[in-house]
């Protein structure tokens, strides 16, 4: 059995109202503490152009953090209850501070292969 667009649409959409808080987790993959750190809330639109959801952003941000002297290896997507809904590793890309500083999302995507 494969989904059609629909069924692909009407399972994004449940992701995107379900996954409406991201944290940022270091390298131990433990949630950042300190500072003026603090979980976000986002939101999500389903793109018309295909089995697309995309991260809603203000002025190119969908997420702006306040982070401690860390390194931001892992970009984590929860319910409001906290449950894990999906994680982003960083890779290559993790952010190291020296200092506290500001972390910015800039974009966030979940597609199903369209085929």
């Amino acid at each position: 059995m494969s989904l059609e667009k629909e069924g692909k649409k009407v399972m994004l959409e449940a992701f995107g109202s379900a996954a409406v808080k991201v944290d940022l987790h270091n390298a131990s993959d433990q949630v950042l503490t300190g500072g003026d750190y603090a979980q976000q809330t986002i939101s999500w639109t389903y793109k018309a152009t295909g089995p697309i959801l995309e991260a809603d952003a203000v002025s190119g941000v969908v997420a702006e953090f306040s982070v401690p002297a860390t390194t931001v290896k892992y970009v984590v997507f929860k319910k409001s209850d906290g449950t894990v809904m999906a994680k982003y590793d960083l890779g290559s890309g993790a952010e190291t501070f020296a200092n506290p500083g500001t972390f910015q999302l800039t974009a966030a995507s979940l597609e199903i292969d369209p085929s």
